[in-house]
């Protein structure tokens, strides 16, 4: 596998800079200088890799999309699958997890601004559905069931990570056990 150039490199780097600054300041925080600051570079280097923060904002959507759907296990059983997503999404890993999860809640809350932005994660969001209404009718829902579990469970996600981000000693460690529950409660 080929090493990234130093532009990926660099570009991944203020992707992960974005990423600490939404977890630490919130969208409201989350400047290019915050950022270059984040990063340890100028903030003119920020604006030589991406046009705006509209820009860097949907390469941050983009980054944290591979690395969930990467975190899934390519389960062929769809109820192993389900549980396995469950997991990924709000299981929240030490640090890490908990630094995308409250990056997710800052780039819904851009996507509610920008609809650059909002077109990225709508996307992201409606592939997680038709990716979970597989799943659901491979288990046995009709069509219609199976699309309303696999928005309910989304929407269940979005929900915890929001909840997390804002009530973080309350949220910590409910959500996978609580979401697994209600899969096989079907």
């Amino acid at each position: 596998m080929a090493r990234p150039s130093n532009r990926e490199q660099r570009r991944e780097d203020l992707v992960r800079a974005l990423e600490a600054v939404l977890a630490e300041h919130g969208l409201g925080g989350a400047t290019v200088a915050k950022v270059a600051d984040e990063a340890g570079v100028a903030p003119g280097l920020v604006h030589h890799h991406f046009s705006d923060r509209e820009d860097l904002m949907r390469a941050l959507a983009r980054s944290l999309m591979e690395r969930f759907r990467h975190q899934i296990p390519d389960e062929r059983d769809p109820a192993a699958y389900l549980r396995a997503y469950v997991d990924a999404a709000v299981a929240l890993r030490p640090t890490r997890g908990k630094t995308a999860a409250r990056a997710w809640v800052g780039l819904f809350a851009e996507a509610v601004r920008s609809a650059s932005v909002r077109r990225i994660v709508q996307r992201a969001l409606q592939t997680e559905v038709e990716r979970l209404e597989a799943r659901f009718a491979a288990l046995g829902d009709d069509p219609r069931r199976a699309k309303e579990n696999a928005a309910g469970l989304v929407a269940g996600i979005i929900g915890c990570l929001v909840f997390g981000a804002i009530v973080p000693n309350t949220a910590v460690g409910f959500a996978a056990p609580y979401l697994a529950r209600r899969l096989t409660e079907r």
